[in-house]
């Protein structure tokens, strides 16, 4: 069967189905007339397909030359997608209906801790559940298993706060407004981390982050606070120091004090890998001996990455009296990687 001996489907449709004709078929006209009614006018034309390579574009040209209905529908069709094309955004993501994103943006149950002598509750507001995109967009470092916000001196991705009250321990939760003493001083729109009670439960503890939105303050270390339980009033700890929390934060001693892990001062930037290799790469199994391995992830492959994690892993440990404002705390162990 050559190229020539297809026709056309008896009956047609918009698939263009084609079948072989035989020998004893006799060859019909290409274009079939139909009924003058406005529909089939619009319908009368059909079009010939002789080679499989014929492009869409070349397609729509036919079919518009074809006749005024057929070039009409056409119209039709450009009109109905131009509108379509208007509804949805230029660039960017797509938005999925109201009654979805209402659902998937609603604020999440708050997080609920006792104070010691369980007479308070510290209420948490979270945010909604799906982080924003600039959020986990952010390159992060992956040095022996450990994720790293190289920007914050932490680990990356982490879940955080939006709010601190306080409630009486008596008072249903969620609470409402009125019967909650939000905690206030810090920066607005901060994200908040690492919150705990002091032993006796005079105090709270938190860390702030900036989110690093558009718009929003430069990111950096996270930084230490402090909030009166009675008042709800907080305050900034240890000066110009920031907190290291790639693998500890703070943990407190006793009910006025604390010892927390900061950025090393003098710490420098951090290193930079090498334009030349100072060698090459070497993987050695000249003893033939087989054994079963674990597959562990982010290995550290050479001297660079090893110094990254030294860099970012390294902490100072501070002692500091949480009633002494102002203070920065005394150094009480040099700067190395500890962890808990």
């Amino acid at each position: 069967v050559t190229s020539s001996s297809f026709r056309p489907h008896s009956r047609p449709h918009s698939g263009r189905v084609l079948q072989p004709q035989t020998a004893r078929y006799k060859p019909r006209p290409a274009f079939i007339c139909a009924k003058s009614d406005a529909f089939a006018v619009g319908r009368r034309q059909m079009l010939m397909v002789m080679a499989s390579t014929a492009s869409q574009q070349q397609l729509a040209g036919l079919a518009t030359a074809a006749g005024n209905g057929t070039a009409a529908g056409v119209q039709q069709d450009t009109a109905a997608a131009a509108a379509t094309a208007a509804t949805q955004p230029a660039a960017g993501y797509k938005q999925p209906p109201k009654e979805i994103l209402d659902i998937v943006d609603a604020p999440a149950q708050p997080g609920l801790t006792f104070s010691p002598d369980r007479t308070k509750i510290l209420q948490m507001s979270r945010p909604p559940s799906l982080p924003p995109i600039f959020d986990i967009s952010r390159p992060e470092l992956k040095l022996a298993g450990v994720r790293i916000d190289a920007e914050q001196h932490s680990r990356s991705r982490m879940s955080y706060y939006t709010g601190l009250s306080i409630v009486p321990s008596d008072v249903l939760v969620p609470a409402a407004p009125e019967a909650m003493l939000e905690v206030r001083g810090y920066p607005e729109g901060a994200w908040l981390n690492y919150v705990t009670w002091s032993p006796d439960g005079s105090f709270i503890a938190f860390t702030t982050r900036s989110p690093g939105g558009p718009g929003d303050p430069p990111r950096g270390p996270l930084q230490l606070w402090l909030a009166d339980a009675s008042t709800g009033e907080a305050r900034p700890l240890l000066g110009k120091r920031r907190l290291n929390t790639v693998f500890h934060s703070y943990t407190w001693l006793d009910d006025n004090t604390l010892v927390a892990a900061t950025v090393p001062d003098g710490c420098g930037e951090p290193p930079s890998r090498p334009p030349i290799p100072a060698g090459p790469r070497i993987q050695d199994n000249s003893s033939g001996k087989k054994s079963q391995n674990r597959t562990w992830t982010d290995l550290l492959k050479d001297d660079h990455d090893g110094e990254l994690f030294e860099y970012y892993g390294s902490s100072e440990m501070v002692l500091l009296d949480v009633r002494q404002q102002g203070s920065e705390g005394e150094v009480i162990a040099p700067p190395r990687t500890y962890t808990e």
